[in-house]
Protein backbone atom coordinates (compact mmCIF):
# COMPACT_ATOMS: atom_id res chain seq x y z
CA UNK A 1 0.00 0.00 0.00
CA UNK A 2 1.33 3.33 -0.92
CA UNK A 3 -0.81 5.50 1.16
CA UNK A 4 -2.68 5.14 4.88
CA UNK A 5 -5.23 2.80 4.44
CA UNK A 6 -7.75 3.10 7.37
CA UNK A 7 -9.62 -0.49 6.40
CA UNK A 8 -10.04 -3.18 8.78
CA UNK A 9 -8.28 -6.40 8.12
CA UNK A 10 -11.44 -7.85 7.93
CA UNK A 11 -12.60 -5.20 5.47
CA UNK A 12 -9.08 -5.53 3.24
CA UNK A 13 -9.69 -9.51 3.25
CA UNK A 14 -13.21 -8.76 1.77
CA UNK A 15 -12.27 -6.28 -0.70
CA UNK A 16 -9.51 -8.53 -2.10
CA UNK A 17 -11.59 -11.87 -2.42
CA UNK A 18 -15.27 -10.55 -2.72
CA UNK A 19 -14.86 -7.31 -4.71
CA UNK A 20 -12.43 -9.43 -7.02
CA UNK A 21 -13.77 -9.68 -10.62
CA UNK A 22 -16.47 -12.42 -11.12
CA UNK A 23 -14.69 -14.97 -13.57
CA UNK A 24 -11.54 -14.76 -10.40
CA UNK A 25 -13.99 -15.21 -7.77
CA UNK A 26 -15.50 -18.25 -9.68
CA UNK A 27 -11.74 -19.68 -10.44
CA UNK A 28 -10.82 -19.23 -6.77
CA UNK A 29 -14.14 -21.09 -5.47
CA UNK A 30 -13.60 -23.67 -8.22
CA UNK A 31 -9.84 -24.09 -6.87
CA UNK A 32 -10.93 -24.27 -3.03
CA UNK A 33 -14.51 -26.77 -3.73
CA UNK A 34 -13.10 -29.02 -5.90
CA UNK A 35 -9.00 -28.36 -6.70
CA UNK A 36 -8.26 -28.14 -2.69
CA UNK A 37 -11.88 -29.54 -1.54
CA UNK A 38 -12.13 -27.28 1.28
CA UNK A 39 -15.99 -27.66 2.55
CA UNK A 40 -16.93 -23.83 2.15
CA UNK A 41 -19.75 -22.45 3.30
CA UNK A 42 -22.39 -20.34 1.07
CA UNK A 43 -21.36 -17.40 -0.08
CA UNK A 44 -23.99 -15.17 2.24
CA UNK A 45 -23.08 -16.90 5.21
CA UNK A 46 -22.76 -15.03 8.27
CA UNK A 47 -19.50 -15.02 10.28
CA UNK A 48 -17.71 -16.15 6.93
CA UNK A 49 -15.50 -14.98 3.89
CA UNK A 50 -15.79 -16.51 0.15
CA UNK A 51 -16.85 -19.42 2.24
CA UNK A 52 -14.26 -19.88 4.55
CA UNK A 53 -15.01 -19.32 8.77
CA UNK A 54 -14.23 -16.01 10.48
CA UNK A 55 -12.34 -17.46 13.53
CA UNK A 56 -11.32 -13.85 14.94
CA UNK A 57 -11.28 -10.56 13.19
CA UNK A 58 -9.99 -7.36 15.06
CA UNK A 59 -9.11 -4.49 13.37
CA UNK A 60 -5.33 -5.40 12.77
CA UNK A 61 -5.92 -9.33 12.08
CA UNK A 62 -8.18 -11.29 11.07
CA UNK A 63 -8.33 -15.45 10.88
CA UNK A 64 -9.75 -17.57 8.57
CA UNK A 65 -10.27 -21.04 8.14
CA UNK A 66 -11.36 -23.46 5.58
CA UNK A 67 -11.34 -27.38 6.39
CA UNK A 68 -12.06 -30.42 4.06
CA UNK A 69 -11.05 -34.04 3.68
CA UNK A 70 -7.56 -33.18 2.21
CA UNK A 71 -6.47 -30.24 3.82
CA UNK A 72 -7.06 -27.88 6.92
CA UNK A 73 -6.16 -23.93 5.43
CA UNK A 74 -5.94 -20.76 7.83
CA UNK A 75 -5.52 -17.18 6.28
CA UNK A 76 -4.17 -15.06 8.53
CA UNK A 77 -4.31 -11.32 7.28
CA UNK A 78 -2.39 -8.66 9.56
CA UNK A 79 -1.94 -4.51 9.31
CA UNK A 80 1.26 -4.30 10.28
CA UNK A 81 1.11 -0.60 10.09
CA UNK A 82 -1.21 1.87 8.38
CA UNK A 83 0.43 1.25 5.06
CA UNK A 84 1.33 -2.31 5.39
CA UNK A 85 -0.58 -5.34 5.38
CA UNK A 86 0.88 -9.34 5.55
CA UNK A 87 -0.96 -12.66 4.38
CA UNK A 88 -0.08 -15.58 5.57
CA UNK A 89 -1.39 -19.05 4.64
CA UNK A 90 -1.15 -21.99 6.52
CA UNK A 91 -2.34 -25.46 5.34
CA UNK A 92 -2.13 -28.84 7.01
CA UNK A 93 -2.69 -32.45 5.61
CA UNK A 94 -5.37 -34.27 6.15
CA UNK A 95 -3.86 -36.47 3.70
CA UNK A 96 -0.65 -36.46 3.50
CA UNK A 97 0.03 -38.00 0.01
CA UNK A 98 -2.86 -36.91 -2.21
CA UNK A 99 -2.31 -33.11 -0.09
CA UNK A 100 1.15 -33.11 -1.26
CA UNK A 101 0.67 -33.68 -4.25
CA UNK A 102 -2.28 -31.07 -4.84
CA UNK A 103 -0.49 -28.42 -3.15
CA UNK A 104 2.42 -28.73 -4.96
CA UNK A 105 0.30 -27.68 -8.01
CA UNK A 106 -1.87 -25.41 -6.51
CA UNK A 107 0.68 -23.46 -4.15
CA UNK A 108 2.80 -21.67 -7.07
CA UNK A 109 -0.82 -20.23 -8.38
CA UNK A 110 -2.13 -19.28 -4.78
CA UNK A 111 1.39 -17.27 -4.31
CA UNK A 112 0.56 -15.47 -7.57
CA UNK A 113 -2.90 -15.02 -6.92
CA UNK A 114 -3.22 -13.82 -3.21
CA UNK A 115 -0.67 -11.25 -3.65
CA UNK A 116 -2.47 -9.80 -6.50
CA UNK A 117 -5.98 -9.69 -4.57
CA UNK A 118 -3.97 -7.88 -2.12
CA UNK A 119 -3.00 -5.49 -4.47
CA UNK A 120 -5.79 -4.62 -6.41
CA UNK A 121 -7.47 -4.53 -2.87
CA UNK A 122 -4.91 -1.72 -2.24
CA UNK A 123 -5.09 0.34 -5.07
CA UNK A 124 -9.39 0.43 -4.77
CA UNK A 125 -8.73 2.13 -1.71
CA UNK A 126 -6.25 4.61 -2.70
CA UNK A 127 -8.43 5.40 -5.35
CA UNK A 128 -11.49 6.48 -3.41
Amino acid sequence: MSHTDTRSAEEMVRAGLQDAPKWLRIVVLIAHRHVLRFELAPLAAPNHVLGWEILTAEHDDIRLRATGPLLHGLLVARRVAPSTAVLETHVSYRRPVMARIIWTAVAPIHRAVAPYLLRRAARASAAQ
